[in-house]
């Protein structure tokens, strides 16, 4: 190969391996951000501008809270928060783990992860509160409604409560 035909290579090769790394990096930081202006001419010319965020699903909920009731012999309930170890809160803003986590687990009837979550938040319950005799898994969601129904009355979710549940925290014995 000619000389100026393998620089020619040579530079079309990093630019387009420059683009395909610059949209890897998450937009506002510093070297997504300098990669980017760099290449935005050659990018918009070329139609490759992309993001690594396109890749993500539809976004289906607008609206998550989960929470854990736990009821005595009495019928009595406590509140508590779905995330092991301790209860912790969930918070849909902050770490996103937790929120993919809770839209792929199956509860009614569990799939192998579900089954495994309830068993654990038996056991934390029993080892919290020994009078504990079932728990439900409540999850209050806020759908995205069609582009369309949200232009006629401006409603941006629809929300609905979920309830899977009771799980009983005694064994057949009683205990």
């Amino acid at each position: 190969m000619p000389r100026p035909r393998r620089a020619i290579t040579l530079v079309f090769s990093s630019l387009c391996a420059a683009n395909i790394l610059a949209g890897l990096f998450p937009p506002g930081s510093a070297t997504g951000d300098t990669l980017a202006g760099a290449l935005a001419p050659a990018r918009w010319t070329t139609g490759t501008w992309q993001r690594w965020e396109m890749f993500h699903s539809i976004p289906t909920l607008r609206h998550m809270e989960m929470h854990i009731v736990a009821r005595d012999a009495g019928g009595g309930e406590r509140i508590f928060g779905p995330l092991l170890p301790g209860f912790g809160e969930f918070e849909v803003e902050g770490e996103k783990r937790p929120y993919y986590l809770f839209t792929r687990m199956e509860f009614d009837p569990p799939d192998p992860t579900g089954a495994e979550y309830l068993r654990r938040v038996g056991e934390a319950l029993r080892a919290e509160d020994p009078e504990l005799v079932e728990f439900s898994v409540v999850a209050d969601l806020g759908y995205i409604r069609h582009l369309a129904h949200i232009r006629k009355d401006g409603t941006l979710a629809k929300r609905v409560t979920e309830t899977f549940g009771p799980y009983p925290l005694r064994d057949e014995g009683g205990r």
